[in-house]
């Protein structure tokens, strides 16, 4: 009974449905479902997009040592040494610089060496040391899922014996999402699989139970290559240019001050319940003009969930190997839920406020992925103030976006109105905000808070002060579209 209710709780489609009939014989059919042939392969291909093999320590993942734990390196091997209770653990979880699409997999090789068994193992969509998943093995062939939410541990499947690890030898352990459920895998073999959770942290590391010794000796991430391929045909590269537009954009970067500008453009407007006229617009022009003044741009327009994170994956993957400006637009809807900013994309479906975040791509991942990079200066635009049209599927009285708790060293983070406030879309073939800041990127001379200046004075005129445009700059230098000739 218990199963069934864990199915119940965290299928968020199943949620979706208002006849209590339904939701009885589908929870019946999950519940059937779950006796299925666990050795059944999975269905998708998935490839190799980072391997950390620990020879060097790219990652700079901590070596120190205290009175429970002592870390090192060794022959391509991350040794894990534990001095504990076997009811205590010690963990290490780092951000692998990668953005995770929907459909993807984490795998590590254990070594165990010595030790009383206690429990080893993943750690993955952690957060912080209160928010994070784990996936153990002991020495004697047990395994065990759980969870920590706001600190409180939840163990959907607790220790099973499976008796496909062994002590003394490699074990690989894979944890792989595919169509939003989670399948544990041991050493190739499947054996347990349950729905995807709501939350999701950009971190994964390494959990060690007790008094052990622990070696591990890689850790890979891996996409499905047809989620890639299938969003890839969405998202329009412009990153190749030909030798003439390079002598152009050599030209640029001494009137801008820099070589290497990226953008990253997404115009949402083709929502089914409250279309929005001119964000694609917005989004189209918004490219152009930066294309002009050099910057290599990525855009896509009317993006569902899929095609909105590989777009911020192969934005990252751009500037990984190039540092300098990266620039990221949207136009669009967005809405805040508990403090938190969203950005809606076309086909979310939202009835109740716990399935935002599942739904909609939450806009300090943009953030955090920026700061992950070298770059000099980040900016970030959301044109994405609109009135929020889920206000009413779950009672909230929110408007706008909300204040960040969080934006990147050197980066300017601008809104098209103030935090908590909304913006117009727009009588003509722009939003109001866009269409000033594309008339003060025209304009030479102007550094990039002049240009923001330029913008908020206008948009509040035109708008007749119902409209402020606010920006938040850590800026350590200076910036220009377009300097005096």
């Amino acid at each position: 009974m218990t199963y069934l209710y864990y199915h119940i709780m965290y299928n968020h489609r199943i949620a979706k449905m208002k006849n209590i009939k339904n939701l009885i014989l589908v929870s019946t059919l999950l519940f059937s479902c779950s006796l299925w042939n666990l050795s059944l392969a999975q269905s998708g291909e998935y490839v190799e997009v980072f391997t950390e093999r620990f020879v060097p320590n790219e990652l700079a993942w901590p070596l120190n040592s205290n009175e429970v734990r002592a870390t090192s390196i060794q022959n391509g091997r991350f040794n894990f040494n534990t001095t504990m209770n076997r009811n205590k653990a010690a963990l290490i979880a780092r951000d692998v610089n990668i953005l995770l699409p929907d459909d993807y997999a984490i795998e590590a090789d254990f070594f165990f060496t010595q030790g009383d068994g206690s429990g080893y193992g993943i750690i993955f969509n952690y957060s912080d040391p209160l928010n994070f998943s784990t996936f153990n093995v002991s020495k004697n062939g047990y395994y065990r899922y759980g969870y920590y939410v706001r600190g409180q541990y939840v163990e959907p499947i607790p220790w099973t014996k499976v008796s496909l690890n062994s002590e003394g030898s490699l074990n690989t352990l894979r944890v792989q999402f595919q169509n939003r459920r989670m399948l544990f895998m041991i050493n190739g073999t499947k054996i347990n699989e349950l729905p995807e959770p709501s939350w999701v942290g950009s971190k994964m590391g390494f959990i060690v139970y007790g008094k052990q010794n622990i070696q591990v000796g890689r850790l890979s991430v891996f996409e499905d290559k047809e989620e890639i391929t299938v969003a890839e045909k969405k998202v329009e590269d412009k990153t190749t240019i030909t030798e003439a537009e390079k002598e152009v954009q050599l030209d640029v970067a001494s009137k801008t001050g820099y070589k290497n500008k990226y953008a990253l453009i997404i115009g949402n407007s083709d929502y089914k319940d409250s279309p929005l006229k001119n964000p694609k617009n917005d989004a189209m022009d918004m490219s152009k003009e930066l294309e002009s003044v050099g910057f290599k741009v990525r855009t896509v327009i009317n993006a569902d969930r899929t095609e909105f994170r590989r777009a911020i994956i192969e934005f990252n993957k751009d500037m990984n190997k190039n540092p300098g400006v990266g620039l990221f637009y949207y136009a669009g809807h967005g809405l805040q839920s508990d403090g938190v900013n969203y950005l809606v994309p076309i086909g979310a479906e939202i009835e109740a406020q716990f399935e935002i975040e599942d739904e909609c791509i939450r806009a300090d991942r943009v953030l955090r992925m920026l700061n992950s990079l070298d770059n000099p200066l980040n900016i970030i635009i959301l044109d994405a103030c609109r009135n929020n049209p889920y206000a009413s599927a779950y009672r909230s009285t929110d408007r706008g976006l909300a204040m960040p708790e969080f934006a990147p060293t050197g980066s300017i983070l601008a809104f098209a109105t103030a935090p908590g406030k909304t913006a117009s879309d727009g009588e003509g073939n722009n939003g109001l905000y866009t269409q000033e800041f594309i008339e003060a990127m025209k304009i030479p001379g102007l550094s990039i808070e002049e240009v923001f200046k330029r913008v908020r004075i206008n948009v509040s005129q035109k708008s007749s002060g119902q409209q402020i445009p606010w920006e938040n700059s850590s800026l350590m230098g200076d910036f220009y579209f377009r300097r005096n000739q």
